[in-house]
């Protein structure tokens, strides 16, 4: 059965698209869950996403492989049923979409690449990549529950263009670039993360970004764990601990603000809390540490 309506045009939007009515069709088809199987006799991946309708399921079983690309253009779900399911390639979502245990690897580029305003959910498995692990743009909202994100030459979780990610109980990591990165007037909030950069930032939000942060780990051995730049940009953090070997804990400048509270923030080598050209900041009952420099240094009109 279908059923069908006239969606009238909104109201105050005076241009020829909006004065054309939309003609909706809905139907009840039950949704479908569409198992793909290992074996020369078993259907594919690429068989199933042709098969797929918006609103089915794709489950793919303990020990399956797919290499290759995936791009997702129809509201489905993927989901692993066990936890060594395997995708070698990019994963590029266009459209509605929810993952599940999935481990992803892309071994040249990125892993995840999210944009279209897409709403995604990204629920536990892992993403390995030498590009993003995962990219969201283009007004794009995401989730991901404990998921690991790992980039080996860019960042674990790069959010750009409007785009807003939630965060939740994961391991963001990178060996070369910012593990988290936001820009462009990017959203973002981080709950209980474990964060790691090896050779940059842990966090870098600018061009007016904001993000929360609220417990979890950040961590960055030669880059601030924290770094904030740029008017707009704002960032509020809640019972984290944000730690940096040879360079600052936390680093605001540019005008940008900084809102830290019951946060543990140290530097072994540098300045633990680093406020520079008009930055802005409020540290409330927070533990800063320094053994070799000053625990707070705040300079030029900050």
């Amino acid at each position: 059965a279908i059923a069908m309506w006239v969606d009238p045009a909104p109201r105050g939007r005076l241009n020829e698209r909006a004065a054309i009515p939309r003609l909706v069709c809905q139907s009840s088809r039950p949704m479908a869950v569409i198992e793909v199987g290992n074996g020369w006799r078993s259907l594919s991946l690429v068989d199933a996403l042709r098969r797929a309708r918006a609103g089915d399921t794709i489950q793919v079983p303990d020990g399956w492989r797919h290499d290759g690309g995936v791009r997702l253009t129809v509201p489905i779900t993927i989901r692993a049923v066990g936890p060594s399911a395997v995708i070698n390639g990019a994963v590029e979502i266009e459209t509605d979409a929810t993952l599940v245990g999935l481990t992803i690897c892309a071994s040249t580029g990125p892993g995840i690449v999210i944009s279209r305003q897409s709403r995604v959910l990204i629920s536990g498995g892992a993403v390995e990549s030498k590009g993003h692990a995962v990219s969201v743009g283009q007004s794009s909202i995401v989730k991901i529950e404990g998921a690991r994100l790992t980039s080996t030459a860019a960042a674990g979780l790069y959010v750009w263009e409007r785009g807003d990610v939630v965060a939740t109980n994961c391991q963001i990591s990178s060996t070369a670039h910012p593990a988290v990165s936001l820009g462009t007037a990017a959203t973002g909030k981080v709950t209980n993360c474990t964060i790691d950069s090896t050779n940059e930032a842990g966090v870098w939000a600018r061009e007016g970004s904001r993000l929360a942060v609220s417990g979890g780990t950040i961590t960055a051995p030669n880059e601030p764990a924290i770094a904030v730049s740029d008017v707009g940009t704002v960032i509020t953090i809640d019972a984290a601990k944000i730690t940096s070997t040879a360079s600052n804990g936390l680093h605001v400048h540019n005008r940008a603000d900084i809102v830290a509270t019951n946060c543990q923030i140290s530097s072994t080598k540098n300045v633990a809390v680093l406020m520079r050209t008009a930055a802005t900041g409020t540290l409330t009952d927070c533990t800063i540490d320094s053994t070799n420099e000053a625990g707070v240094w705040a300079r030029e009109g900050s």
